[in-house]
């Protein structure tokens, strides 16, 4: 096995490691440290590119990462599927605030004339 492989599969634990530590953020709701390990698991990614061309290019064979690769999407899957309902969530919140803005508004307008005005929740 080359040293090439050795830095890939190395990569892959790594990449597998970040992931985990990304869930267990989500799962803590700490949003705002993401960004970092978001950032590391983009530059491990990409050396594991160029690892990977290179052990293509001496044909060696990478079967044995297969299994520690599909645990990585695998996890990534899971991430996307927990931040996508976070982000639902917080769709959902925002919409909730902006028709109450709008009924606050409409309803409390201390100098205009008081007709009652209809309001379109669709926006």
């Amino acid at each position: 096995m080359s040293i090439d492989l050795n830095n890939l599969e190395i990569i892959y634990k790594k990449l597998y490691e970040i992931s985990m530590q990304i869930a267990q953020l989500i799962e803590r709701e700490l949003y705002s440290d993401l960004l970092g390990f978001i950032e590391r698991k983009d530059q491990l990614l990409q050396e594991s590119a160029k690892l990977l061309d290179k052990v293509r290019a001496h044909r060696e064979s990478t079967d044995h990462l297969h299994e520690l690769f599909r645990k990585f999407t695998e996890q990534e899957k899971n991430n996307i599927e927990a931040l996508s309902k976070v982000r639902d969530k917080v769709e959902a919140e925002l919409h909730k605030i902006s028709a109450d803005k709008k009924i606050v508004s409409a309803y409390v307008s201390p100098e205009e004339n008081h007709q009652g005005n209809i309001l379109d929740f669709r926006e």
